[in-house]
């Protein structure tokens, strides 16, 4: 009767255990062991059957997660920790949960796309610069390489338009846009405002109100902007087309509205006033 008890207050010992460990790294990293990141559940359903519930696992997935618990034991927690962010996924994301990550107020993503893209004077001079739609296949394989923390496939990648679409990807896939839901209001009626004065003011104000990673993020993309109409000459972007292209790619309504093509044609009107008015409103 003593061994009996003694092995069930071990089983539970040993639960204990277990659920102490998947607490204290998550099932996001779980999720990663068996490389199920963003697709079905099955390191939820292996936890479950560990812990004593219901839930069936593939054994290839459950072996995967039970080398990894045997190696836990050696790992320091810093050095779990490392592991659980190191292959985060920087595309669908909140701006802020990257630059936090990261311990910047501009993603690094960002930072070295847009330094690629200006590194050569003949991607400058590309025709239709960000107009021009790129590869898809190949602007996906940028991005799962960039997800994977591999950011050298950003130097390494000679299409300007390959490099553009990507960047425009990151800001189109964030969670909250660039410019958030809570100033789109404000920044159409800025943007309608006759007097020059009266819709710079408006615009400062909401640059000065946005999170710190946003404004400093939206002044580094649009001084970059601002470079590549230098080139109008050679890739014919001007302020009006990069306003086109960028205006439902940085802003968007929280909700759909009653007169949609309205509301897109005010977005770039935004951004074409914060391209035109850079100096004044972020001086």
């Amino acid at each position: 009767m003593s061994c009996k008890n003694g092995r069930m207050d071990d089983e539970i010992d040993r639960r204990e255990k277990h659920k102490s460990k998947v607490n204290a790294f998550g099932m996001r990293y779980l999720r990663s062991v068996c490389g199920k990141i963003r697709m079905g559940r099955a390191s939820d359903e292996w936890e479950m059957k560990k812990c004593g519930l219901k839930g069936n696992l593939t054994g290839q997935c459950e072996r995967r997660v039970l080398r990894w618990f045997g190696d836990v034991e050696r790992m320091r927690v810093d050095r779990v920790t490392k592991q659980i962010y190191e292959d985060e996924p920087m595309f669908g994301c909140h701006l802020s949960d990257v630059c936090n990550h990261e311990d910047s107020h501009i993603p690094r993503f960002v930072r070295l796309c847009v330094e690629a893209i200006e590194s050569k004077e003949e991607n400058m001079k590309t025709d239709g610069l960000y107009r021009v739609s790129a590869n898809l296949s190949q602007v996906q394989k940028i991005r799962l390489q960039v997800d994977q923390n591999n950011l050298s496939v950003l130097q390494q990648e000679e299409d300007a338009h390959v490099l553009c679409g990507a960047l425009k990807l990151f800001f189109r896939e964030l969670k909250t846009p660039l410019i958030p839901f809570d100033v789109f209001d404000a920044a159409l009626k800025a943007s309608a405002y006759t007097n020059q004065k009266d819709k710079i003011k408006h615009f400062k104000e909401i640059v000065k109100s946005l999170p710190t990673p946003n404004r400093h993020t939206l002044e580094f993309l649009l001084r970059h902007l601002l470079k590549v109409t230098q080139f109008h000459s050679f890739n014919r972007m001007h302020i009006s087309n990069l306003a086109i292209v960028f205006g439902p790619t940085l802003m968007w309504s929280e909700e759909e509205t009653s007169n949609m093509a309205f509301d897109l044609m005010m977005q770039n009107l935004v951004i074409e006033c914060l391209l035109q008015e850079f100096d004044s409103i972020f001086k």
